[in-house]
């Protein structure tokens, strides 16, 4: 009797060691964190760990709060509230890498962050961006010649910084941030559901 005792307990005071000597938690700070999506294109947007298991999403105007950030070992899991849709990645000495997993669409999007770093677009000319602010009618192509669709561009502006929504038949993109580069324009949005990147070329009154 005494012996299978010792051992129990000998045993638990083993897993409770192993598990605290390989648990690691997310700084607390600022994080640039960036979606790897199609044609090799990156849609960033920036969160705040605000304590071991809390964080905000930024979206212009919008902030998300998170309250289920768990860990295990060496990795951190991110669900977003309301939706399904969740990030699985490995902490790294400068952030995290791994997956934003959407289970039902059986979508797994690589994912990366790098902390210390809240700058959504790196921009490379600064000087004279053009002004988008206002209201833009909008053309919207699914890839085709015959799927296109008429949409409203409503934004608003400070220097190289851009937000604002999208209005279009099948519904409305909000919260939209960014930047406007020279003439070309950038603007991304995550909130767990989704996730769009919009980027584009001024040219004159038009932009494509």
């Amino acid at each position: 009797g005494i012996m299978r005792i010792l051992y129990v307990a000998f045993i638990a005071l083993l897993l409770l060691s192993c598990s605290k000597e390989s648990s690691s938690t997310l700084d607390q700070g600022y994080y640039r964190v960036v979606l790897d999506v199609q044609d090799n294109e990156q849609l960033p947007f920036v969160m705040n760990v605000t304590s071991k298991n809390t964080l905000e999403v930024y979206n212009a105007e919008e902030v998300i709060q998170v309250d289920e950030v768990r860990y295990s070992n060496d990795s951190v899991y991110i669900q977003t509230p309301v939706f399904e849709g969740y990030i699985a990645a490995k902490i790294t000495a400068n952030g995290f890498e791994g997956s934003f997993i959407k289970e039902s669409l059986d979508r797994i999007v690589p994912v990366k962050a790098e902390k210390n770093n809240e700058v959504r677009f790196a921009i490379a000319n600064e000087n004279k961006p053009v002004d988008m602010s206002g209201v833009w009618e909008m053309n919207f192509s699914g890839g085709s010649d015959d799927d296109v669709y008429v949409g409203k561009g409503i934004f608003e502006q400070s220097g190289n910084n851009l937000s604002g929504t999208m209005r279009t038949t099948t519904g409305d993109y909000r919260y939209l941030e960014g930047v406007v580069d020279g003439d070309v324009f950038k603007l991304s949005v995550f909130d767990g559901a989704h996730a769009f990147l919009f980027t584009g070329k001024v040219n004159d009154s038009t932009f494509n």
